[in-house]
């Protein structure tokens, strides 16, 4: 058996040295139980910080790939696989799989039909991420997850998270950010989709891979630590989450047609009126220059346009209340 493991990195460096390390150890952990050849890769999306330089510390063990230019997730794997043949492992690089977790993903892979397997994403706090399984997206979904009651209430709201993260079954989506693939499945659908420049890429994935008749196969034995924002620091959340609105745009688009992508901007954008509304009462400037960066948003795939809201600096800064320790919500 062949395997490619693949990691997209941008300004990774505190990262990815912990994370080459634990697929190290998964790789030879799972090479020691059957018959398996592997190369890893690194592909670096134009980073700033020193992720290449931690990158090189491996020496030829980890073949190295340095972009010009910050191209996004999708388009950074693809630029590897025409020098590929084995298996897709996609690893982001903020995971660190634990030892165990290779051996069990590709032991499922054996299966008839199973396309794509995915691990159960451990938080920080040592809990099972949600999103590790969850449902396709859903206009009714996306507005329940952005007024937050799908968060508190998913059974009687619509949330996208499934439930039962102990329990291994076939899933709708699975998490790109720890993601083994069929070779022969991942052929079948010409890999990932470039104009998800960041984010809906798996959700795309999955679904193209369900309309080809192969399983997306959730596996919790396979655990994999994931950290969260190895590629998005907090000063850019606010361009990613707009990337995001553009991602999914798309998905609605593409799958579901014009229609479904107009309703969607429409719901996005109403939200966000009320919600500048609402911020304007409680006189938090920051957080109306989120929504106001939601309403003038193009909802087109691709890196948004760099966005940072003002803030005045007063009690309602929201920075000002990370630096004295209090939390700061999103918009």
């Amino acid at each position: 058996m062949r395997l490619d493991v693949i990691v997209p990195t941008h300004n990774s460096a505190a990262y990815i040295g912990p994370c080459l390390r634990s697929t190290r150890e998964a790789l030879a952990f799972a090479a020691a139980r059957m018959p398996l050849t592997f190369r890893v890769w690194v592909v670096d999306t134009r980073s700033e910080d020193a992720t290449c330089s931690r990158v090189r510390e491996w020496g030829a063990g980890v073949h190295l790939l340095c972009l010009e230019r910050n191209v996004g997730f999708a388009a950074a794997v693809n630029t590897v696989i025409p020098l590929t043949r084995g298996h897709v492992w996609l690893l982001n690089p903020d995971t660190r799989p634990e030892r165990e977790s290779l051996w069990f993903l590709l032991r499922r892979l054996e299966e008839a039909r199973v396309g794509a397997v995915g691990p159960a994403l451990i938080r920080p706090d040592g809990r099972v991420a949600p999103e590790s399984a969850r449902r396709f997206p859903s206009l009714f979904r996306e507005g329940m997850d952005k007024v937050g009651l799908a968060t508190r209430w998913p059974a009687r709201w619509g949330g996208y998270y499934l439930g039962g993260v102990e329990v291994p079954r076939p899933v709708p989506v699975l998490s790109g950010a720890a993601l083994l693939v069929r070779r022969e499945a991942w052929d079948a659908v010409k890999g990932l989709d470039e104009r998800f420049w960041m984010y809906g890429e798996d959700t795309d994935l999955c679904r193209r891979l369900g309309d080809e008749g192969w399983v997306c196969f959730y596996e919790p034995r396979a655990r994999v630590y994931h950290v969260g924002g190895g590629s998005g620091s907090p000063e850019r959340r606010l361009e990613l989450g707009l990337a995001a609105l553009g991602s999914m745009a798309y998905y609605f688009e593409k799958h579901h047609g014009p229609r479904a992508a107009g309703a969607y901007r429409l719901l996005m954008r109403g939200l966000a009126l009320l919600k500048w509304v609402y911020w304007r009462l409680r006189g938090d400037a920051y957080h109306r220059a989120v929504q106001r960066a939601v309403l003038t948003f193009p909802f087109e795939p691709g890196p948004p346009p760099a966005a940072h809201p003002p803030c005045g600096g007063g009690r309602d800064d929201p920075r000002r209340r990370t630096r004295e320790g209090g939390r700061t919500r999103g918009g």
